[in-house]
């Protein structure tokens, strides 16, 4: 048991306090969930932003939806730049970065493009009806890594995020997709 609660420790999931009571003996220790990880247990996050998705949908044309995901990705990025001077640095920065974020991911290296492959979708309740969404996570990694990154997901049951990332202006070229 106490092996696991280190783990839990060292995930900052729970947070350990010695009890401030009188007793005799040792005095006990308390374990209780962190705030971090209050929201990782909370349901709420991805029916809200999937509302609020729909009613920005109601409200924007689709450019200008896009738009704004990208500007969202971009606040996400906001203190984040990955360090690293080489491609390959900056790829694996941005890819531990997505794994903090909650989404894990594996990077298929290519002579041109690079394509981030997830386990999943953080985003898919709001990507369903709306792929515009995606632009959030694209946006995230071309302000992450300086590279040109388009997003190739798949989206629905078993949602999968996808993306190829590349020097500017190659990405559209190596894919032989100029959209």
């Amino acid at each position: 048991m106490r092996a696991h609660l280190a783990n839990l420790e060292g995930e900052h999931i729970v947070e350990r306090r010695i009890a401030r009571r009188p007793t005799v003996g040792k005095p006990p220790t308390m374990y209780s969930i962190t705030a971090d990880a209050e929201e990782l247990f909370s349901r709420t996050y991805p029916a809200a932003f999937a509302a609020l998705i729909d009613l920005l949908s109601r409200k924007l044309r689709a450019e200008e939806l896009e738009s704004l995901m990208r500007t969202l990705g971009q606040r996400l990025a906001a203190g984040r730049i990955v360090a690293g001077h080489t491609v390959r640095e900056r790829v694996e920065g941005a890819l531990e970065l997505l794994r903090e974020l909650g989404t894990p991911a594996a990077v298929e290296w290519g002579e041109l493009i690079h394509t981030i492959r997830a386990f999943g979708c953080p985003l898919n309740t709001a990507s369903i009806r709306h792929p515009e969404v995606c632009a959030t996570l694209a946006s995230l990694l071309a302000s992450t890594t300086g590279l040109e990154v388009r997003d190739h997901c798949h989206r629905g049951d078993r949602a999968r995020c996808r993306f190829e990332l590349g020097e500017v202006g190659r990405v559209a070229d190596a894919s032989g997709d100029p959209g």
